[in-house]
């Protein structure tokens, strides 16, 4: 194996990724988030030590490689850059553990998208947008971007070797004659969308902050957002132009190159191509299918619930009309016992002078009139009830006699 080629290689690397973390330290210096800022600046001094040292030891020499030196290159500069990447957020005390950096970093350069943060928000503004970045770097690749800078001493075989072992698909191919002008392409294209779903966000109206990390996040598709409740913050259009974005930077690169240089048959021939825009119009119908199965699923529940609740109601008025009925039945003795003794006492008093004497015609007189008072207090406690019913009702406290409540009482009987 040449070590010298690997040691160069990844002294590259690691520089650019120094490089790249310059945004997040300018941006907590901004902010005057000094903790992040000297995150990110020691972070940056040891990758500057490291890759120097990296570089002279091996800038001299063969740098020639063959496949098992451009999956070692590929191997290595994913796990040193996690280490490194991870170095910002420990510092800075937005993630103290170590370990749950790495594995946040990880994730967002290779484009995993799973986080260990339960409170996005409470990371500050450079450190949200490092870990966002971290999606668009990994989104093309790294070795994709250093391939793009690099000069290398042997034609493109080496950079063939590289490009392999950094893609996951099963055949890599060039999209011009020279594979460093390719990696150019590639990566004029990805920063092209990435550019235009950054612009039709802050046309759409969201901050130019947010706007962009949502759209490194979406070139990477990748997931990661800078809020607790992710994408569902947004609003529809941010939501759609994101959605859209993720197709977009999910087709062959070399489609949009062949498009771009007036190949547009040719491109869309591609097979590759056909079952991806096959795949997603699928996934959109049974996505509707299944909408609209749970959509009358639920209106039908809740016409069941309605219905249950509507025949609820109907046993409720059920049993406040047998409730009326047995009270106006019990009501009516209540209220004809007085008035027949009304009715009938008055009668008596009618009858022609001399039938009763005037005591017993005062009698007849007294019962008259306490009947009346016990129907008026009847149907005073009638329309108190129904007073009560509506939620009017006030209570009056007043002194009375016990032996007055009882002779009164006795004297209807």
């Amino acid at each position: 194996m040449n070590g010298r080629a690997v040691r160069y290689f990844i002294g590259h690397i690691l520089r650019w990724e120094a490089i790249l973390m310059l945004p997040g330290l300018i941006i907590s210096l901004m902010d005057r988030t000094w903790d992040a800022a000297n995150g990110f600046l020691i972070t940056i001094l040891v990758l500057l030590v490291v890759s120097s040292l990296l570089l002279f030891i091996g800038q001299k020499g063969d740098h020639s490689m063959q496949a098992r030196e451009g999956f070692v290159i590929v191997g290595l500069s994913w796990v040193l850059m996690s280490l490194f990447g991870a170095m910002p957020f420990t510092l800075s005390g937005g993630i103290p553990r170590y370990v749950d950096a790495v594995f946040e970093t990880a994730s967002g350069f290779t484009t995993t998208g799973a986080s260990i943060l339960t409170n996005i928000e409470g990371l500050c503004r450079g450190l949200l947008f490092w870990r966002s970045f971290t999606h668009w770097i990994g989104g093309m690749g790294v070795l994709v971007f250093v391939l793009a800078i690099i000069p290398l001493s042997k034609g493109s075989g080496e950079s063939m070797h590289l490009l392999r072992a950094e893609s996951p698909g099963p055949d890599v191919g060039k999209v011009s004659p020279t594979m460093r002008k390719t990696t150019r392409v590639l990566y004029a294209i990805y920063f092209g969308i990435t550019l235009l779903t950054f612009l039709l966000l802050v046309l759409g109206g969201d901050p130019a902050f947010d706007s962009f990390c949502n759209a490194v996040g979406a070139a990477g598709t990748g997931g990661f957002a800078i809020k607790n409740a992710g994408i569902a913050a947004y609003g529809h259009y941010t939501q759609t132009v994101l959605s859209f974005a993720m197709m977009a930077f999910g087709v062959n690169f070399s489609i949009y190159y062949l498009i771009l240089t007036r190949q547009a048959r040719r491109a869309l021939k591609d097979e590759e191509l056909h079952w991806y825009v096959g795949i997603i119009l699928a996934a959109l119908v049974i996505l509707v299918l299944l909408g609209a199965v749970v959509f009358f699923w639920l209106r039908s529940r809740r016409l069941g619930l309605a219905n249950d609740q509507l025949m609820e109601e109907n046993e409720r008025v059920r049993l406040a009309d047998t409730a009326k009925t047995r009270f106006v039945q019990n009501m009516s003795h209540e209220v004809r016992t007085p008035l027949n003794a009304i009715v009938g006492f008055s009668q008596l008093l009618a009858l022609p002078d001399g039938s009763f004497t005037p005591e017993e015609k005062d009698e007849f007189a007294g019962h008259i009139i306490n009947n009346t008072k016990m129907l008026t207090m009847l149907l005073d406690d009638i329309l108190n009830t129904a007073t009560m019913n509506s939620g009017n009702y006030r209570i009056s406290y007043e002194d009375g006699e016990v032996h007055f409540i009882a002779q009164a009482a006795i004297s209807s009987a």
